[in-house]
């Protein structure tokens, strides 16, 4: 609930995008770099 308050927010004051950031614990770095390519790309 406390998440969609802050978004509310955020959209509020006309922000309608988002960076997260994700835990990728124990994946090898290549693995990481591999993911952001296929996401970004």
């Amino acid at each position: 609930m406390v998440i969609r308050k802050k978004l509310r927010a955020y959209a509020d004051l006309g922000i309608d995008r988002r960076m997260c950031f994700q835990q990728v614990g124990a994946l090898p770095h290549e693995s990481v770099l591999r993911s952001i390519r296929l996401v970004g790309g």
